[in-house]
C-alpha cells in the first residue's frame, strides 16, 4: 500500500518547485501566487504557551496521562502544517504534492523536525523526504 502523506523537505526558497507549499519561519518574502504558511518564535519559543496556562487537571490529579493533548499546547510549527493541509483539503489553495520548509534559524528547523517526529496530526498528514 503506498503512503498518502505528504513530503516535508528543508532548503532554500529558491529550490521551491510549482508542486510545492512553502512553509516560511518568520516574515521573509514569499514569491507571488505561492501557498504559503508561517511560523515564528513567541516569547517562550515556537508557537508554546507559558508553562501552566493550558493545565486542565490541578498538580497530581490523576486521569491525565502526561503531556496529555490537552494540557500540551500543539506548537506553531505544527499549526502552520495543519493550515496547509486543510487548506489543501477544502480545495482553498491549489493542490501541492510536498512542503518545502524555509526555516532562517537551527531553532526553526528543530521546531518542524520536532512536529514531524512527535506531534501526532502531523505524523499522520505528512512525513519528513529522506535526505538524497
Amino acid at each position: 500500500m503506498s503512503d498518502a502523506r505528504l513530503w516535508v523537505r528543508f532548503g532554500p526558497m529558491s529550490a521551491a518547485t510549482p508542486d510545492e507549499a512553502l512553509l516560511i519561519e518568520g516574515d521573509a518574502p514569499a514569491p507571488e501566487n505561492a501557498v504559503v504558511a508561517r511560523f515564528g518564535m513567541s516569547a517562550f519559543g515556537f508557537g508554546q504557551s507559558p508553562p501552566g496556562r493550558l493545565e486542565c487537571a490541578p498538580s497530581g490529579a490523576a486521569g491525565h496521562p502526561q503531556a496529555c493533548a490537552c494540557c500540551l499546547p500543539r506548537g506553531g510549527a505544527a499549526l502552520a502544517l495543519g493550515s496547509l493541509f486543510m487548506a489543501r483539503a477544502r480545495g482553498e489553495v491549489g493542490l501541492f504534492r510536498a512542503v518545502r520548509v524555509v526555516s532562517l534559524t537551527e531553532a526553526g528547523e528543530a521546531a518542524v523536525r520536532r512536529a514531524l517526529a512527535t506531534d501526532p496530526v502531523v505524523l499522520a498528514r505528512f512525513r519528513l523526504e529522506p535526505p538524497m
